[in-house]
């Protein structure tokens, strides 16, 4: 089994030589954004993670119900697996407080129905994203946050295939219309997982997608509480982490062949309260 998660950061003197000394991690690390594969069986990383099960895009809008889909669910984690990680930070020219934060994909996006220029009517991204907040040591571990904020909050963007720009918005009748809408800013929220482990999830059950193509999502987590600044400095330091989901393709009503089954993440977080629409 392949167990696949995202973490993305930056790397602390300390860290850069505790993860360039391990076998295990490879030897170009790069500073910028980075994607993992861990493969559970053989306790390693690899530098490239198999980000999409849909097949490379059509020569024309028109030939998007050629795209095959054959979804993979990409939600099982194992605990030990996620403590064990080795991880990047988030810089700490950008944050000098103590606290280091690391995100992972718990569950990735794979398709939507798209809605078009009207809000009517709408189906949100299925399934929903969910992303989990770990705190980060100094060895490079990640630990699951297990605390009630207020503070917490995460953004989620819509952003091209490729991951290097944001999608535009459209033209409609004189008007800019974007083309992701709902519910695009999600609070923290303290849950179960179906492991059994409590941590601090941010999920997005209520994002949907105005016209058909290939899409990846940001998200960025935002720690409002920062007691090592002055408080008209915090705005300055709040971004503390961000990820991008695997890819993810948006087509027409006509095209969508219906809901995916639905994980047991999603059925744990449906019975902790959270508004999730479920198919068996």
């Amino acid at each position: 089994m392949i167990t696949n998660f995202n973490i993305t950061g930056l790397l602390s003197p300390k860290q850069r030589s505790n993860l360039t000394n391990d076998k295990n991690i490879p030897k170009n690390i790069n500073d910028n954004n980075s994607i993992f594969t861990y493969d559970s069986n053989n306790d390693n990383f690899n530098e490239s993670l198999n980000t999409s099960k849909v097949s490379e895009p059509p020569d024309n809008q028109n030939n998007f119900k050629k795209i095959k889909l054959d979804y993979t669910n990409p939600t099982t984690v194992d605990e030990s697996t996620l403590l064990k990680s080795s991880a990047r930070t988030m810089n700490r020219r950008a944050y000098t407080g103590s606290k280091n934060y690391g995100l992972v994909m718990r569950q990735q996006p794979y398709h939507a129905r798209m809605c078009g220029n009207t809000n009517k009517d709408r189906r949100s991204v299925d399934p929903p994203p969910i992303v989990e907040l770990f705190e980060i040591d100094e060895e490079g571990q990640l630990y699951p946050v297990i605390k009630e904020s207020g503070y917490y909050s995460m953004r989620c963007d819509l952003w091209d295939e490729d991951g290097l720009s944001k999608a535009k918005a459209v033209k409609k009748n004189g008007n800019q219309l974007p083309l992701i809408l709902g519910d695009l800013m999600e609070g923290s929220r303290i849950l179960t997982d179906d492991l059994g482990r409590v941590g601090t999830f941010f999920v997005f059950n209520d994002i949907s997608i105005r016209y058909q193509g290939k899409y990846k999502l940001k998200f960025t987590f935002y720690d409002l509480e920062n007691p090592d600044k002055p408080a008209s400095l915090a705005n300055k330091t709040s971004i503390r982490a961000e990820i991008f989901s695997n890819t993810f393709v948006a087509i027409t009503a006509r095209e969508f062949p219906g809901m995916l089954k639905s994980a047991q993440i999603t059925k744990i977080f449906k019975t902790q309260g959270l508004k999730l629409s479920i198919r068996n």
